[in-house]
């Protein structure tokens, strides 16, 4: 590999740089220096983008320079790339352009188009007035320069003097690497609040940051944006004791799998940390983050996680109270994860705070395969007041804790329930329902009348035409199959074409209803519900019904592959016992 030098060139390996065009593509110096059989200075850049590389930092069979990501290298000449600016220019250039710009601006009209597709002047009342005070950048208290690329804070004092006022900078996407610099930034800022640093590659280390005279202080921060800054957790350990104000910390995109060793104390203000799309898998290390005393709402959607657990009743009663883990949790997002069991959701009932959670897309909750209803989440999780996004009602609280009910004594009675229900006994003797209640044994109290289902049919099947809802009673006993039967005859759609779905007042979210065997009362339905009734055209029908016997077949072939490879086995064993018995006959 040959050394690199920076002759005549004005960029340094390590420097932040975009490309000169358009793209504006971001990457990182590695080399600068000669290349075999050119003339002139070269620049290696390993691009942010791997569609912009070409190689790993060799040419002609020499290697200039490595790169992290495989394909992610070139060489340009330095008329391809530009440096970044600094944050007053940039300042400068977003909100105070200049008499040249303005005029070009200026004449610029907008306009919309009118129904005889003639241009329209649009005039924005009050614009000249919003820019000329954003030009007043010593007044400005939000600034947005986003892929603005910002490298630098220039002189020191520089910004204070410019922009001193400002609460609220977002800086995602710019040029920024070095801590040293992040810390200028800051510290000539004394009233910023919120600082959005995402999409800037801050993979600078921070393990002596505590003891370094330049490390940035982010005392008067309360919310810190990084995501998809390649940052590690060892460098937020190493920014906690500045980040002592932080209430909220958004680390998401950042590759991160663990929280490692380090003093997770540092954040004692801290409520919201968003770890969304990391790589955590194991719900041992999420337990780590319980340190965090002051936290309300932990993000873990697009992870690894395959369980959550808690605390049992009889260990969380014997635990002092103040060491319960996450006792102030209120709001846990769990989406997109590997979620696949029922004793994880009945973890979650035991957190002793918990609202609001987010179960979407884990292979439980999942609307093509999963087996967990939007009711069943409801009873089996008492405290929630908001799940997957919408309010709980008082009303669908009450009606999905009976529905589940209804639903265990049902499944009971037929002998299909094995899962445990740690909740079940309790919601029974709350609401006084018994077994006998779906039987109609003696020990029912209720009349026919209020065993009946009050289903409001709505047939949406593309040939049935537009057809008002037909409301009809029907006993809790009735199976889908037959209700089937009389969809058809209300509908005349064919029964084995139909494809049923339920909705409820407080959950409009349309559920599919896939087992014939299953009852209304199985189901749930307390007192009333929507039925929707659709068609499956005749081509899918005979498109799954040809894929199912393609697997039937290749099913069986694999069998008969099988039992034939075991009776050649078998036949060889035996040729081979006889040829031993021969041998032993031999004088």
């Amino acid at each position: 590999m040959m050394t690199s030098s920076s002759l005549e060139s004005p960029f340094q390996v390590g420097q932040r740089i975009r490309s000169s065009d358009a793209d504006g593509f971001k990457g990182t110096v590695r080399y600068v220096g000669p290349v075999a059989g050119q003339q002139g200075t070269w620049i290696g850049i390993e691009w942010d983008d791997l569609e912009r590389g070409k190689h790993d930092g060799e040419a002609g069979g020499v290697k200039y320079f490595h790169v992290e990501q495989p394909g992610a290298g070139s060489l340009v000449r330095s008329h391809k790339i530009q440096a970044g600016i600094t944050l007053v220019q940039a300042l400068r250039a977003r909100y105070k352009p200049s008499e040249e710009a303005e005029r070009t601006e200026d004449s610029k009209e907008m306009y919309i188009m009118s129904v005889r597709n003639r241009p329209m002047p649009v005039v924005l009342v009050g614009l000249d007035k919003i820019q000329q005070e954003q030009g007043r950048l010593e007044r400005l208290q939000q600034a947005a320069l986003i892929d603005a690329g910002v490298d630098s804070a220039g002189q020191p004092g520089e910004i204070g003097a410019t922009a001193k006022n400002i609460e609220e900078l977002d800086l995602t996407g710019n040029l920024l690497h070095s801590w040293t610099v992040i810390g200028q930034i800051v510290s000539e800022l004394p009233k910023l609040r919120v600082l959005n640093l995402s999409r800037n590659r801050l993979t600078a280390s921070l393990d002596n940051l505590a003891t370094s005279s330049t490390a940035p202080v982010f005392s008067g921060l309360t919310t810190l944006v990084l995501n998809n800054s390649g940052i590690t957790w060892a460098s937020v350990t190493a920014l906690g004791p500045s980040l002592s104000s932080i209430r909220e910390l958004h680390l998401c995109g950042n590759g991160i799998q663990d929280f490692g060793t380090g003093p997770i104390e540092n954040l004692p203000s801290l409520e919201l940390l968003d770890l969304e799309d990391n790589k955590i898998r194991r719900w041992e290390d999420v337990l780590k983050l319980s340190a965090l005393r002051s936290l309300t709402s932990l993000f873990l959607s697009g992870n690894e996680l395959t369980d959550v657990r808690y605390l049992q009743a009889s260990e969380a009663h014997g635990a002092p109270s103040g060491n319960l883990p996450f006792q102030g949790l209120q709001c846990l997002l769990l989406g997109r994860n590997q979620l696949s069991e029922w004793a994880s959701i009945d973890s979650l009932d035991r957190f002793p705070s918990l609202q609001e959670v987010r179960l979407t897309d884990n292979p439980l909750t999942d609307a093509r395969g999963g087996t967990a209803a939007r009711y069943m989440l409801i009873a089996r999780i008492g405290g929630l007041t908001c799940l997957n996004g919408s309010n709980i009602s008082a009303r669908e609280r009450r009606d999905s804790e009976v529905r589940y009910v209804r639903h265990v004594i049902a499944q009971q009675l037929e002998g299909k329930e094995d899962s445990e229900h740690p909740r079940f006994e309790a919601l029974k003797a709350k609401y006084g329902l018994v077994m006998e209640d779906l039987t109609g044994g003696p020990a029912t109290q209720k009349s026919l009348a209020d065993e009946l289902c009050s289903l409001s049919l709505t047939c949406v099947a593309p040939g049935a035409g537009e057809r008002a809802p037909i409301v009809k009673k029907l006993p809790a006993s009735t199976t889908v199959a037959r209700l089937r039967v009389f969809c058809e005859k209300l509908f005349r759609v064919k029964a084995d074409r139909q494809r049923l779905f339920f909705t409820t007042e407080d959950s409009p979210h349309p559920t599919s209803i896939d087992s014939d065997e299953d009852t209304l009362g199985s189901l749930g339905f307390v007192s009333s519900a929507t039925i929707l009734i659709d068609e499956v055209d005749a081509a899918s029908i005979r498109q799954e019904q040809a894929a199912a016997q393609a697997d039937h077949e290749r099913r069986l072939q694999q069998q008969l592959k099988q039992v034939e490879l075991f009776t050649s086995l078998q036949k060889a064993e035996v040729e081979q016992e006889k040829r031993t018995v021969a041998g032993r006959r031999v004088p």
